[in-house]
This record gives structure tokens, sequence and C-alpha cells, in this order.
């Protein structure tokens, strides 16, 4: 009588050979998948190709080529869709990798399986060469099928490298110290009657209640343009206004400079270069956006400057003097860093918002001491890339830091970023920053406008969103909102007004022109700059009523900032005042 075995029964013979040929077929699957992958990360970048390169040669030496301007953009536009639905292939190639890689380890470890185990050996007997060779047969499929996955992890992490690079937070000075500049205490110098603190104005609104500014111009006629001061470098950032100083940015690949302004006259009080991080490539961005596109904040003296390298800089705003500066990292997307820094009395609020899908989970708030720069806390943010600006708001005496990006509007405590509730409301590619009025944060994206309720806590998308619209739906400009109506303008030229309170649409307007710039609404008046520089005034009521259109003689991407009796328009050459009283003609810096 046979002793019985005491290893399981092994599937027969056939089960190893199919088993061998399917994971043949999975590798074999895998190395057309990983080729595809390499061949889409090899191919040449969209925004280098030959015409945009010698459309940017051009305009560096033309810079009032209208045609190849617009070309240029027309260009940036299919440049950007090619290089988004190459993300998308990637990260969905690097899915079908895995999925390949992971039949192919099944087959062979079935295929391992199916060799028998050799009989045991008396001691002291040689071992049949037979089972030698199955024992390294084995032990061979698993060795490749480890090597299989291995490799289709390393091909998939490498080919799905992160939309920003992670840069550490470097600092490039040494700390500020305060005892070395007594008069740049925080709490010594008090806000100006005449502010304009951040994109947007005061709360990111877009609201002014100043009714002596002058709603008709005239460039030709000099009828109420006070003085136009050209900037030195480009950029799309918006003015911001502290006292009696202007301040804008403006950069290039090789440099990035902030400067200020005489409210009155336009002279250039100040011009400073803001250093870069010690051997830190710039990135590539895009014409249409540039290397300025993020609007300072000022706050208790102190000016912040962004750029798309990702450079962020704290200046006195009397001097320029650098208080602080340090490198937050340069982004690997098409556009840079466009979120414009807001500021407290005590925090500098940065929004890092990058990434294909909101599940990478590369995304950032970061919060910085405004005097030093050190940062104070960093959190993680589900989303994907977004370029909004996030606000500062208070209802039922809770303070709210509100962030937009695909798919979440979230809400954050500023003091040490505790996440405080969320609305799963917004998609696509997203510029459009929220606003605030009435209890309510309203939010604007390609998917729909939304009013959501801001005294929830958790997820609050079936809860509290009061609204939901689905006409002139923004991938860029901003919404607007005087409580009672809100704006909200397609790039193409749609202008949707809704009732805020119920989001019934009250009236659509089309106007045949472009626009980047947002909103702003001047007492009872609207103003709304299209990308040709003509300025679109019409009344904040609920039926469209025209009142004027200005033409400011040059193209215009940043919002306008306002004081009392003024406002300044940022073109694409020039800073210009228009208002009330004498002209003083064009300021040479």
């Amino acid at each position: 009588m046979s002793e019985p075995s005491s290893h399981p029964e092994r599937p027969p013979e056939r089960w190893r050979t199919t088993a061998a040929r399917v994971a043949a077929i999975f590798v074999g699957y895998c190395l057309i998948v990983a080729a595809v992958l390499l061949a889409l990360n090899m191919r040449a970048d969209p925004f280098e190709d030959p015409e945009t390169v010698v459309l940017h040669e051009r305009l560096r030496q033309q810079p009032t080529d209208t045609a190849a301007q617009n070309r240029l953009r027309e260009l940036d536009r299919q440049h950007r869709q090619e290089y988004f639905a190459r993300r998308r292939q990637v990260r969905t190639g690097g899915w079908l990798l895995l999925a390949g890689a992971v039949g192919a380890v099944v087959a062979l470890r079935l295929a391992a399986d199916s060799v028998p185990e050799p009989p045991r050996v008396p001691v002291g007997r040689p071992p049949d060469e037979q089972w030698d060779a199955q024992r390294v047969q084995r032990r061979s499929l698993s060795v490749v099928a480890a090597a299989v996955l291995f490799g289709a992890l390393v091909v998939g992490t490498v080919l799905q490298a992160p939309m920003r690079s992670r840069m550490p937070d470097v600092r490039t000075d040494a700390p500020f110290d305060p005892a070395a500049r007594p008069d740049a205490d925080p709490a010594l110098p008090v806000e100006p009657e005449q502010t304009w603190p951040r994109f947007r104005g005061a709360g990111g609104l877009a609201r002014t209640d100043v009714a002596d500014i002058p709603l008709e111009w005239s460039m030709a006629e000099s009828r109420h343009v006070l003085w136009r001061a050209p900037v030195p470098l480009p950029g799309n950032s918006s003015p911001v206004v502290w006292g009696n100083s202007i301040f804008v940015t403006g950069g290039s690949e090789r440099a990035r400079e902030a400067y200020a302004f005489d409210a009155e006259t336009g002279a250039l009080l100040w011009r400073r270069a803001i250093p870069g991080a010690p051997h830190a490539k710039p990135p590539r961005i895009q014409f249409g956006t540039g290397y300025a596109a993020p609007t300072p904040a000022v706050a208790n003296g102190r000016l912040f400057v962004l750029f798309a390298t990702g450079d962020i800089a704290a200046l006195d705003t009397a001097d320029g003097a650098l208080l602080w500066n340090r490198h937050m990292g340069a982004p690997d997307n098409p556009y840079g860093h466009a979120s414009s820094p807001i500021a407290d009395d005590r925090r500098v609020y940065v929004q890092m918002d990058v990434g294909q899908m909101a599940d990478e989970e590369l995304s950032e708030l970061h919060a910085l001491d405004a005097r030093t720069g050190n940062l104070l806390w960093m959190v993680s943010r589900p989303v994907s890339a977004s370029w909004t600006t996030p606000i500062l708001i208070e209802t039922d005496g809770r303070r709210q830091l509100v962030t937009v990006a695909p798919p979440w509007t979230i809400a954050y405590d500023p003091a040490d970023g505790t996440e405080l509730w969320r609305a799963n409301l917004v998609s696509g590619e997203i510029a459009a920053s929220p606003v605030f009025a009435d209890g309510h944060v309203f939010v604007a994206s390609e998917q729909c406008v939304a009013a959501i309720r801001a005294d929830g806590s958790g997820d609050v998308t079936d809860t509290h969103v009061t609204w939901q619209g689905y006409d002139g739906l923004p991938d860029t400009v901003s919404p607007l909102t005087d409580g009672a109506t809100l704006y909200v303008v397609t790039s193409y030229g749609r202008i949707t007004c809704y009732d805020a309170q119920t989001g019934a649409v009250l009236w659509t307007h089309d106007i045949e022109a472009e626009f980047y710039s947002s909103p702003s609404l001047a007492g009872s008046a609207v103003l709304l700059a299209d990308r040709s520089g003509d300025v679109h005034v019409f009344a904040a009521e609920r039926a469209f009523r025209a009142l004027a259109r200005n033409d400011l003689g040059e193209p215009v991407h940043a919002s306008p900032a306002f004081a009392p009796g003024r406002i300044w328009f940022r073109g694409e050459t020039n800073l210009i005042a228009i208002g009330h009283g004498p002209a003083n003609g064009n300021r040479q810096p």
C-alpha cells in the first residue's frame, strides 16, 4: 500500500501550459501599453511647436503686433486642450498597464503553482534532476511575476509624474528681524481710507460704494483720463491700492518685479526685483497667462507678491524693501501659479491647486506668517488643479477661508486650517473665484452656478445648497453679486443675471467680445472690460440697461481697482487712471 502524499494535488499539465500562455499575452499587452505611454511621454511639448516659438520671438521684437498676439492666443487654446488630453491618456494608460501587470502576475503564479512539487527524498539519497529543474522553474516564474509587477509600477509612476514638482519650501533669505525695522511692525501701520487690498478689492467682492467716479470717458480727448504710466514688464495681475500708492507686478522668464505708482500723478515711486530660488528653472508658461498673473495683496504696510514660478515675497509698501521671500515650488502645468495670495493682519494664504485628478492629493493650502514668511500651517486638499483665489468671510461670528477647485468648494478655519464644510458642485478648468453676500457663498464653473449657505458643517452638498443654475456658465470670469442679483460672464461674451435669492434667470445679454477681466460694481453700475480694451457699463438692475461703452486704447486682461473718485485699469502695457480732475498725461518711469 502506497504512502499518501503530504502535498496537495497539483493541477494537470495543461493548466500550466494555458496559464503560461495567458501570462505571455498579458506581458505582451503590458509591453504594448508601456510603449504607447513612452511614445506619449516623448512627444514634443505642444507649447514648444515651431510656430509658437516664432510668434514669441516676433512679439519680443514687436510687442504691439496684434496679429501675432491673436494667433498665439489661438494656439494657446489648442495646446492647452492637447496638454490636458495627453495627461488624461497617460493616466488611463497607467491604470491599464497596472491592470495588465496584475493579470500577468496572477497567470504566472498559476503557472508556477501547476509545477508539481518534488517527492520527498530519503536522507542521503541524491535528488532527482527532474525535480530540481521543476523547482527552478517554479522559482523563475515567481521572479518573472514580481519583475513584471515592479516594472509596471515603475513605468506607471514615472509616466504619471505629479503636475507640480514637489520642490521643498525653501527660504531664500535670512528670517526677517522685526527689531531691525521697528517701523515695519504690523501693529503700527493703520489701514488708510483709500484701499483696494487684494484681487477684486476688500473681501474679493469687487464692490465699492463710491459714486463720484465717471462712467464715461475718452482716451482720444483725454476726458476723465488722469494719467497713463507704462509698466516695465508685462503681467496680467490686477492693481491694488494702499493709501496713495498703486501696486502691480510684472514678469518674464528671466525677471520678476513689483512696482509702486503714485495714485495721483502716475509717477513710478519704486521698482523692486524679486529674487528666485537658486538654480530653479522657470516653468514654461502659456502666452495668455504670463509670469505675473497673481494679483498682489497688501495688509499692514506690507505688499505680498506671488509669481507663476512659485516665488513669493513681502515688501515694505513705503520703499519696496524686501522683508522676506521664499520659493514654494513651480507647478508642472501651462499656467504656473495664477491664484492670487490674500492676507489678513497675521497671515498670508496661498492656494496651490495642482494635479489632473482630485485623488492625486497634490493640492495644498498654505498659511504663512505675514511678518516672517514662516509656514504656520499647511493642509492637503482633495481637489485637482484650479486657478481661483480664495476669499475670507465671516458669518454668525465664524471666520472662514473659502476655496473653490474641482470638485469641492471647501471652507477652512483660517487660524489653523481645520476644514469647516465642503460642497461638491464644480468641475472643469476653473478660474472663477467665489463671492459672498447675505450668508451665501456663490460659485460658478462649467458645471453650474450655485448658492451655498455658509453656516454648515461637514459635507453640505445635500443640505445647504440653496439653488443651482445652468445658464451662462463661465470658465474664467469671476461672478459678481450685490446680494439681490448675481452676474456671471462667459469668456465669449454672454452676461447672465440671476436672482441671488432664488436662482431664477432675470436676463441675458450677448456682447461680441472676449473677456478675461471680471465685472465690478461701483454704486449702481457694473463695469466690465473686454480683452480688446472696451469697458462696458450697464445698470445693476433686474433688466439689462446699457449705460456706456468706453475704449481704453489697449487690451485688458486684469480687473480694475477703485477708490473715491478714481478707477485704475491695468492694460497690456500701461496703468491707466480714470477720474474727475485735470489730466496729467503720460508718466514715464
